[in-house]
């Protein structure tokens, strides 16, 4: 898939109008151990404002709440058939926030961690992306 839905360019301020056609979603619900893997290697790096750009179904995301000394996670999903999946995902925790959203329509955050899991090889222009994603933070923050 080349995700328009995930890439930079003109949308900001509008509601996606993206639908994820992968099926992967469910498959990879199931990879536990994966999921572990890149918690256990990404864990000394992730602050307590974390942002999860391509959110999907909430999966990753409540991997990252696990971690100690998480505050609040923005969870940030364009795909319209993927984000009720995720609000229901998250709903349950108050430090969670799933945001239907491009990665350019991000509101100023003060985050100090961006992930994206499984996300960069949908994204058409990677170099905008991280601009994007970057130029989100507020000032204060850093990555």
């Amino acid at each position: 898939m080349t995700s328009a839905g995930l890439n930079s360019g003109s949308r900001r301020g509008l509601t996606p109008d993206f639908a994820y056609s992968g099926t992967e979603l469910d498959a990879l619900r199931e990879g536990k151990n994966y999921y572990r893997w890149l918690i256990k290697r990404m864990t000394p790096w992730v602050g307590k404002n974390v942002v999860e750009v391509g959110a999907g179904i909430g999966t990753f995301a409540k991997y990252l709440l696990a971690i100690d000394g998480v505050e609040s996670l923005v969870a940030l999903e364009p795909g319209k058939n993927t984000f009720p999946a995720l609000r229901s995902a998250l709903e349950s925790d108050k430090r969670a926030q799933p945001i239907q959203a491009y990665v350019n329509q991000m509101p100023p955050l003060d985050a100090d961690t961006i992930v994206a899991v499984n996300v960069m090889e949908h994204v058409e222009d990677d170099l905008a992306f991280l601009k994007d994603a970057s130029e989100s933070r507020t000032p204060a923050a850093s990555c």
